[in-house]
């Protein structure tokens, strides 16, 4: 098994047909980024099927290129210009789940990578400093200020929380689901990354810095970790569905913490 990626402008229906995944660009845009079987659903889904017959590679290109002037829009119902046509698709895929799924996984890993260097580092601070009464105050400066960082890095959330929230809308307004659905999907969904960085981070820190011996003591630690957390990243929740600007939304979200 071979991965192979090509950047190529025009292809033939041969050609189209190998490749598994497609990305579509327009002046620097992205249009579409996701399984090239599915690209002409989300092509129709905004307006414009592919008509019987064509290369869909012609089409794609014909209706994101704006050398052409006008566009067709469904099956000749309606002529838009190029450049409100690729408006449209771009608005579409920001918002759609594809584009969520990919920005959520560069912030997650980009986050624990983050944060479990820093608390490497905070580990290798506080390592061998004793047990004297000095060294038990500093542990437990030591342990405020890793609930302290993780409270604060609940804020890098909020943007995925914003445009949640746009295609929590939308789909609401069509039926698809409701609030208590919402609510307990994206709780669902988001625990897991809240327990890794809870856990492997948090034990990190907690054993070079030789805080407490006893599994029982850091099981206490890291639930005390992961419910903060939990607590914190509602409370985010909350403020996105309320206040959907970001600027605003980041500065409520330090004040109310």
């Amino acid at each position: 098994m071979r991965t192979i990626v090509a950047s190529i402008h025009q292809p033939s229906s041969e050609v189209f047909e190998l490749f598994d995944n497609l990305w579509l660009l327009s002046y620097g845009k992205t249009i579409y980024f996701g399984s090239s079987s599915k690209a002409n659903e989300f092509f129709s889904a905004n307006g414009f099927p592919c008509p019987y017959l064509r290369n869909p590679s012609d089409h794609y290109l014909r209706t994101i290129n704006k050398d052409f002037d006008d566009i067709e829009e469904g099956f000749g119902k309606n002529i838009i210009s190029s450049g409100k046509a690729i408006d449209t698709l771009v608005l579409s895929y920001e918002s759609s789940e594809a584009c969520l799924s990919v920005r959520q996984r560069a912030i997650i890993g980009f986050n624990f990578s983050y944060i479990f260097a820093l608390f490497l580092c905070i580990g290798a601070v506080f390592h061998e400093i004793g047990s004297d009464y000095g060294s038990i105050q500093a542990r437990s400066s030591m342990l405020v200020f890793v609930v302290g960082f993780l409270t604060f890095m609940a804020i890098g959330g909020f943007p995925s929380f914003v445009e949640e929230m746009k295609l929590f809308t939308r789909e609401r307004l069509n039926g698809h689901y409701g609030v208590g659905a919402f609510v307990i999907g994206n709780t669902l969904s988001s625990t897991p990354f809240l327990l890794l960085i809870s856990l492997v981070p948090g034990a990190v820190a907690y054993y070079l810095a030789n805080v407490q011996k006893g599994i029982d003591r850091f099981a206490y630690f890291f639930l005390m970790l992961f419910a903060w957390m939990m607590i914190v990243e509602s409370l985010i929740m909350i403020i996105a569905s309320v206040v959907p600007d970001f600027l605003r939304g980041i500065i409520i979200g330090k004040t109310d913490r």
